[in-house]
């Protein structure tokens, strides 16, 4: 997953909240609030505390807070210890940690 240290990465703070069509080339981190659509070229990473209603696409998505949505991973997934999901996954990989909530359908293979 991608993280600060990647470089191209754009961060949502803590305290934003935005809502629309969000489409980057990198990653995102999401601290704030969001409401919407977000397709990235690279990870999408929601932190804990976030609070996000949107479809997802993007090469990996972890989710770390709340979302209600769908999550199109082209490689992995991942609902962290943290994270509360309420929608479907695709994703070629799966994770799903213990003490996360998840509530929707998975499916897994290609693209």
């Amino acid at each position: 997953m991608a993280d600060a240290n990647d470089g191209d990465v754009t961060v949502l703070g803590r305290g934003a909240r935005l809502e629309g069509d969000f489409v980057i080339s990198g990653s995102i981190r999401i601290e704030g609030q969001f409401k919407g659509h977000i397709a990235a070229g690279g990870s999408v990473v929601l932190s804990p505390g976030s609070v996000v209603e949107a479809d997802i696409e993007g090469e990996d998505v972890s989710v770390g807070g709340t979302l209600r949505g769908n999550v199109h991973a082209k490689n992995r997934a991942e609902v962290t210890s943290a994270g509360r999901l309420q929608g479907d996954i695709a994703s070629r990989a799966l994770i799903v940690a213990e003490g996360a909530y998840f509530e929707g359908r998975s499916s897994m293979g290609g693209s």
